[in-house]
């Protein structure tokens, strides 16, 4: 029986190789490539450091958290339920997600997914190659995105953001501030509650020059700018392409617009605002008029905007004011002539005065001769009378002498003769001169009568001149008093056309302006006509004392006629020459009192003349003022009704029915509109922006959240920086973006992109809807291939269009593509061998042993093999059989069995 024992262990010495290389082998996980399950710190299973559910596959994987996974070389999964997938991958927070080569997940519930990816706040994640999430429930997608700041979330290549509750969207796309949103490539918000919406758009600060940190700066549109050229350039707001508002409120809205004056407003393409708190819609040598604007209400403390319509009443009312100043001027000239002709009447008087003074001189010169002449004529008739009594004598002594001669009688009858001639004819000259003197004392009392008359005349006309000389007072008053309001109405009116021309916002006061230069035109037009009425008043009064005069003139030459008379018959007294003296004197100082009080007539009426010519020069000026005024403002119209606007915050503007701007530096443009808090803007009818510094344009849309932002129609913006641009968009919660017709982002940090699209809840980001299609014409571009580097994953999406990263990625597939070629491979290789290994037949007698060899070939595949089959010494045949063959590659096959017949 020896040697059938031996035989035994020869044939069962290939079957326990055979069992020997069919055994397997302790696996640890820190020192091979293959997976270990419920493996311990160890790595080793099987042991008390056991942890259940843990999973690690890769060459010094580590999975040390309880259910946690670790998949790839050196990866490392420490925390609770963390998931490390690639080579140098860490999990190390509860719940932690990491996916790339070197990715790390240290936040709790975070997710780090792309090659050097870091999501190291609560609930962060980095989605990108070197894509970084470091802040709490902080987002960072893209490549080179980085988000620092709590809340916050970056989405685009380098997209870059620093401050909290924020939102940064777009290839390098920056936020350096708190509550603030940057949307679009380049785009950059620096200051606290601002945002940036477009190409290069950039609020609170530049890409150049120093960097500013400006507050509540709102760019909206490729390369605006909003408040970044100096330090405290706040609640600036830029809107169009190229727009900029570089100072404190100042707003641009249109392409290439700018705003650098504080306060300042401009709107339109191109327009220019370089002075601070005005409106422009214009620039120099473009400038634009506005249309269809209502009238303005014209009151006290009013500041509405004036239009075209009613400053052309005012100018029509400063041309009636100059009509008036005019007529107010030819007044005074024709008082002046008046009173010229009144100063020539005066003189006239005083020289008819004069002239009856001398004939008082020579009345009483006559009335001296006259008296010398009745002396003499009485002399002449007592000598007579003594001549006669002589030549009765002589007669007597003739006749009684008788004895002397015939001669001597005849002589001496001539001779008495001749004496009684001379005696009648000294009668006669008696009789005659008697008659004279009476004529005289006729004369005399007819002179001293008519100058009587004449000093009652002067006394009149002394009186009427008085009255001149007030009434031209009274006209050198009113005219005063039209100067000072002219002059008045000048400085109005250049003040309204400093404002005019300053700028649309002072539009107000130049309303205001333009009512009190109203004002003081009426007030010129009455004072004018007042001072119509006296020059009129003057002008009668001198035409009467001109007839007065004319009067006393007559008077005069009448007084110097009848004294001549006097003088040539010298029938008057010495006493009635002397009071015709006396009177004549009386009448010279009053003419030579109504003279100067012509002359001084003469002086104010001059004086009149004079202010009047100032006074028409300035109503001129004034007027040529207000067409400037007028014309400066013609580009101002507006046509509307309604309730008046109203602007109760510091420096705001309201305009249109029923605006509303009720914060500091709030801007109300359009029926209805409402900027209800600082800096707000509501541009169209019935818009409502009522957080700081938010925005409304449109029809009509609501901004409600400071910075929040609502550009289109209907659209609702509600929350801190939201944004919804497009037809009936929605973004309600903080940081939301709605992008696109009805487009719905509704939770805070949702961001919804195309028509339809919804986002409701925190940080999503919605492309489209469900009938969207999505082209990324470059996605398999060389370029784009090129751009990435590291390990790559794929993206999931499930029925909802919800996109995930995959756990594996391209390097898997091929992994698995390896696995499969290999399988394949040893399959062939196997099929080979076992044809190869073919049964040794049953040999012939007991003890004795059969053998085959044999070659074999499947496929690509190539095997030999052989068999042996030994006989024992058994009633029945009965044989041990082995077979073995060889594959290739390691694909080896050993059999053992038993063989009989019965």
């Amino acid at each position: 029986m020896r040697p059938t024992r031996l035989k035994l262990l020869a044939a069962a010495t290939p079957l326990a190789i055979a069992a020997a290389l069919m055994l397997p082998s302790a696996a640890r996980a820190d020192a091979t490539a293959e997976c270990n399950v419920n493996a311990g710190p160890d790595g080793t299973p099987g042991n008390l450091d056991d942890l259940p559910e843990t999973l690690e596959c890769g060459e010094n994987a580590r999975a040390t958290g309880e259910a946690a996974t670790a998949i790839g070389a050196s990866s490392t999964a420490s925390g609770y339920h963390g998931t490390a997938t690639g080579r140098g991958s860490a999990a190390g927070g509860l719940d932690g997600v990491a996916v790339g080569y070197n990715s790390i997940a240290s936040g709790e519930h975070s997710t780090a997914i792309g090659t050097i990816s870091r999501a190291e706040g609560v609930n962060g994640t980095a989605v990108g190659q070197d894509s970084r999430a470091y802040g709490a429930n902080s987002t960072a997608i893209g490549q080179f995105s980085i988000v620092h700041g709590d809340n916050s979330t970056a989405v685009g290549q380098s997209a870059n953001l620093t401050g909290t509750n924020s939102t940064a969207v777009g290839q390098d796309s920056f936020v350096y501030s708190d509550s603030s949103t940057a949307n679009g490539t380049r785009s950059l918000t620096a200051g606290e509650s601002s945002t940036a919406i477009g190409y290069s758009a950039q609020a609170g600060s530049t890409w150049t020059g120093q960097a500013y940190f400006n507050a509540r700066a709102t760019a909206i549109g490729a390369n605006a700018e909003a408040g970044g050229t100096a330090a405290g350039q706040t609640d600036a707001t830029a809107v169009g392409e190229s727009a900029k508002a570089h100072a404190v409120g100042a707003s641009a809205f249109g392409q290439g617009a700018s705003a650098t004056g504080d306060g300042a407003v401009a709107l339109g393409q191109g327009s220019v605002a370089d002075q601070a708190n005005t409106v422009s819609v214009g620039r120099v040598g473009a400038e634009r008029r506005i249309v269809n604007a209502a009238d303005g209400i014209i009151a006290a403390g009013s500041t509405d905007a004036v239009t075209g319509g009613q400053l052309y009443d005012t100018n029509q009312a400063v041309a009636a004011a100059q009509n008036t100043a005019d007529s107010a001027l030819a007044g005074a000239t024709a008082a002046q002539a008046t009173a010229t002709t009144a100063q020539t009447t005066a003189d006239t008087a005083l020289a008819d005065a004069a002239t009856a003074q001398n004939t008082a001189d020579t009345a009483l010169s006559s009335a001296a001769a006259a008296q010398t002449s009745a002396d003499t004529a009485q002399t002449t008739a007592d000598t007579a009378l003594a001549d006669a009594a002589t030549a009765q004598n002589t007669a007597d002594t003739a006749l009684s002498s008788a004895a002397a001669a015939q001669t001597s009688a005849d002589t001496a009858q001539t001779t008495a003769d001749t004496a009684l001639a001379d005696a009648a004819t000294a009668q006669n000259t008696a009789d005659t001169a008697l008659s004279s003197a009476a004529a005289a004392q006729t004369s005399a009392d007819t002179a001293q009568t008519t100058a009587d008359t004449a000093l009652a005349d002067a006394a009149t006309a002394q009186g009427t001149a008085d009255t001149a000389l007030s009434k031209a007072a009274a006209a050198q008053t009113t005219a005063d008093t039209a100067l000072t309001n002219a002059a008045a109405a000048q400085g109005t009116a250049d003040t309204a056309l400093a404002n005019a021309a300053t700028a649309q916002s002072t539009a107000d006061t130049a309303l205001s302006n333009a009512a009190t230069a109203q004002d003081t035109a009426d007030t010129a037009l009455t004072n004018a006509a007042t001072a119509q009425a006296t020059a009129d008043d003057a002008a009668n009064d001198a035409a009467l004392a001109r007839a007065e005069a004319a009067t006393a003139q007559t008077r005069a030459e009448e007084a110097r006629s009848l004294a001549d008379q006097a003088v040539a018959s010298g029938a008057v007294t010495r006493e009635t020459a002397e009071l015709a003296l006396t009177n004549a004197s009386n009448a010279q100082t009053a003419a030579d009192s109504a003279a100067e009080r012509a002359d001084a007539a003469t002086q104010v009426a001059q004086t009149a003349q004079t202010n009047a010519d100032l006074a028409r020069s300035v109503a001129e000026s004034a007027s040529a003022t207000a067409d400037a005024a007028l014309k400066r403002t013609d580009y101002l119209a507006v046509n509307g009704s309604g309730d008046r606007p109203t602007a109760t915050g510091a420096n705001a503007i309201a305009m249109g029915s029923g605006a509303n701007a009720g914060g500091d530096d709030a801007v109300a443009l359009g029926t209805s509109a409402q900027a209800t808090d600082g800096a707000a803007v509501a541009i169209g009818l019935g818009n409502v922006a009522s957080g700081d510094g938010a925005v409304a344009i449109g029809d009509p849309n609501h901004a409600t959240g400071r910075g929040a932002v609502a550009i289109g129609a209907d659209n609702s913006a509600t929350g801190l920086a939201a944004v919804a641009i497009g037809a009936d968009s929605v973004a309600e919660g903080q940081s939301a973006i709605a992008l696109g017709s009805n487009a719905q982002a509704t939770a805070n940090g949702a961001v919804a992109i195309g028509e339809n699209a919804v986002a409701n809840r925190a940080g999503q980001v919605a492309l489209g809807s469900a009938a969207s299609t999505y082209t990324l014409a470059g996605i398999g571009s060389t370029e784009s291939r090129a751009a990435q580097s590291g390990a790559v994953n794929y993206v999931t999406s499930d029925a909802a269009g919800n996109l995930a990263l995959a756990d594996f990625g391209p390097g898997d597939i091929a992994a698995i593509r390896f696995d499969l070629d290999r399988d394949r491979r040893d399959a062939r290789a196997g099929i080979a061998a076992s044809m190869a290994m073919d049964y040794a037949p049953m040999p012939s007698a007991p003890g004795r042993t059969s053998y085959a060899l044999n070659g074999s070939t499947f496929r690509e595949a190539q095997a030999v093999g052989g068999a042996i089959s030994h006989r024992l010494d058994t009633a029945e045949p009965f044989a041990l059989t082995a077979g073995f063959a060889y594959g290739g590659h390691g694909n080896n096959a050993v059999r053992v069995g038993v063989a009989g017949e019965f």
